[in-house]
């Protein structure tokens, strides 16, 4: 039947040109590779954009020309993967452009014409500089935090919703006389005084209301040898994308050695009264 002829002619043309289009407009890059030598045989527009390339310099290429020598183990086992499974699982390596430099990708793929004299792969090759420099930026964050926060001359803390102990610096621990492992197994309720866990336990239902973004006051804890120890608590808020409390951070200054000496300075006077009184 002539319709029927052109019209599957009309609609396999209509199938080419859309997946011309969905190949040419992916947001990531897509490949064609000979099996056996690794030469580029397709690509799309968004696979050559980082490279610094043309279409054509990148199609006189094989992937084992883009790829660093510390990379070609990782592909020898992509390529034992396909010959076993019929595909290459993800995974991360770097291509280099024509200037010399370097981008992050993460690569996957399957192989087309398996078992035939001319097999091909099919790879599907996502640009993730972007990614990893964020990546690295909040490493470089997390580890100046770090620092700041183990090394920090007062004592720090990162708290549990329900106020255990989550992260503490070494000065926390010289504070209180506790061990890391032993301080995890508390909350700061155990070492609390009784008499000033009420007003903190406000206070901080305040905070989680949002009625302030931090607080401070001063308390006392307990000491692992059971004697007082006097703090200035100062507690902030850190909450999720959904203002779910993820912890409280406290930082904790040890002022037990200004409250003796104030303490001393009033016995002191009170006992120089005394005397002036008595004469």
């Amino acid at each position: 039947d002539v319709t029927q002829k052109v019209a599957d002619e009309i609609e396999k043309e209509y199938n080419d040109a859309l997946l011309k289009s969905l190949y040419e407009l992916s947001p990531i890059g897509i490949a064609l590779n000979d099996y056996h030598t690794g030469a580029f045989l397709e690509v799309n527009n968004k696979l050559i954009e980082p490279t610094g390339y043309t279409r054509e310099e990148f199609l006189n290429l094989s992937y084992w020309d883009v790829t660093p020598k510390e990379y070609e183990k990782r592909e020898t086992e992509a390529l034992e993967q396909m010959q076993t499974l019929g595909y290459y699982k993800p995974f991360q390596k770097e291509y280099i452009k024509k200037d010399g430099s370097r981008y992050a990708v993460e690569l996957r793929g399957v192989v087309v014409n398996r078992g035939s004299d001319d097999p091909k792969i099919w790879s599907f090759v996502e640009d993730i500089s972007d990614k990893k420099a964020v990546e690295n930026r909040l490493k470089i964050s997390e580890e100046t935090f770090r620092g700041s926060f183990q090394y920090a001359g007062i004592g720090m803390a990162i708290i549990g919703p329900k106020g255990e102990w989550l992260e503490v610096n070494n000065k926390l621990l010289d504070i209180v006389g506790y061990s890391k492992d032993e301080l995890s197994k508390l909350a700061f309720q155990d070492i609390t005084h009784p008499d000033d866990l009420e007003d903190d336990l406000a206070l901080l239902h305040e905070l989680i209301d949002g009625k302030r973004d931090h607080y401070q006051l001063e308390k006392r804890y307990y000491h692992k040898k059971g004697h007082i120890v006097h703090i200035i608590l100062s507690v902030s808020l850190v909450k999720d994308n959904n203002g779910n409390v993820m912890h409280f951070i406290s930082q904790i200054v040890d002022v037990s050695a200004a409250k003796n000496a104030e303490q001393k300075l009033i016995q002191s006077v009170a006992q120089n009264k005394a005397i002036m009184d008595a004469t």
